[in-house]
């Protein structure tokens, strides 16, 4: 969606001026304001029409910035239905009316000569997480990401909320973060070409560890930076190959995937082709229980489910396609 931003610039005719004219009174005022009250100069405020033009684009959108005392002006508006947003380095990009940064806010219903005056917007200080990647390898290859835990329906979750790639010294930053308590995983961003005997970057919670289980929670408050170090594990790394028996008849491929198992979804999966005859190859798989995963849609649909423990090189390992039967619609 492209938003053109439409500058309103406003001339005082000297004639008018030198004969007592008022000022023109804005169509849309307020403040921006951090979260203990204080006003914020140079926000950069955008007003965003919800209509569309006659082919269904997006009206332009009005901007402003905040002066000394954080108080904005909007001028020459025409009535509609809008949405505003504040942005200022160091803080939350936030709309007006919400309740949370990621909150759609309300929306500023302006009519035919009644302006909209004491809007209040209140953006909270962001929290930011920085630090360093110990690895001995090249830091440049790793990908991290940062996570939350939730619950829902009573079960705890934990989801990726952001990720970043630490630069070639292994230092990285994560801004702009709401306050809270947050999890950080590294793992490899691709598969390594490493000969058979080097060891590999296996998934890592901070401050060290494998398991997701000993994982600490890095806490930060609005306004604060949390500075961290974390020890990337390495482990040798083996080769899984095998054979799909009972593929469909109409010459349909396969692709399998390699899933670590458990509720982790964050987890790095590989994939191998099922090759014509039914073999398969898996490289770089780091030691651990893994879900071997494949299906083939079409009129004979066929499924693979097979849980895998991988301590060593696997040769020879057999996987059966089963049939299920097609979804009906």
């Amino acid at each position: 969606m492209k938003l053109a931003t439409r500058v309103l610039v406003l001339a005082c005719c000297a004639g008018l001026c030198a004969q007592g004219q008022p000022a023109p009174k804005p169509d849309i005022a307020g403040v921006t304001l951090d979260s203990k009250g204080r006003p914020i100069r140079k926000t950069d405020l955008m007003l965003v029409s919800l209509a569309t033009n006659a082919v269904g684009d997006p009206m332009p959108a009005y901007s402003a910035v905040s002066a000394s005392d954080g108080k904005f002006e909007f001028y020459g508006i025409p009535p509609g239905r809008y949405r505003l947003l504040a942005d200022h380095a160091g803080y939350l990009r936030t709309r007006f009316g919400a309740k949370t940064p990621w909150g759609s806010g309300s929306v500023l219903n302006l009519r035919q000569g009644v302006p909209i005056a004491g809007l209040e917007i209140r953006l909270p200080e962001q929290a930011v997480i920085t630090g360093k990647v110990a690895y001995d390898g090249l830091a440049g290859s790793l990908s991290l990401a940062l996570l939350q835990e939730k619950y829902q329906d009573g079960r705890r979750q934990i989801s990726a909320v952001t990720s970043a790639s630490p630069d070639l010294t292994g230092e990285f930053l994560f801004n702009r973060l709401t306050r809270g308590r947050y999890y950080l995983l590294a793992r490899r961003s691709a598969t390594p070409d490493a000969g058979a005997d080097e060891e590999i970057p296996v998934q890592t919670y901070y401050p060290g560890t494998v398991d997701q289980a000993g994982a600490e929670a890095i806490t930060v408050r609005g306004g604060e930076t949390a500075s961290v170090e974390l020890t990337v594990k390495k482990s040798r790394h083996f080769r899984v190959s095998g054979t799909v028996s009972d593929l469909p008849p109409n010459g349909a491929r396969m692709m399998l995937t390699l899933r670590p198992a458990g509720e982790n979804v964050l987890s790095v999966s590989s994939s191998a082709a099922v090759g014509a005859d039914g073999s398969f190859q898996f490289n770089a798989v780091a030691p651990g229980a893994y879900l071997l995963m494949g299906s083939v849609a079409g009129a004979t649909p066929r499924l693979i489910q097979q849980p895998v423990d991988v301590q060593t090189d696997i040769v020879g390992l057999f996987a059966k396609a089963e049939h299920f039967p097609a979804m009906q619609g």
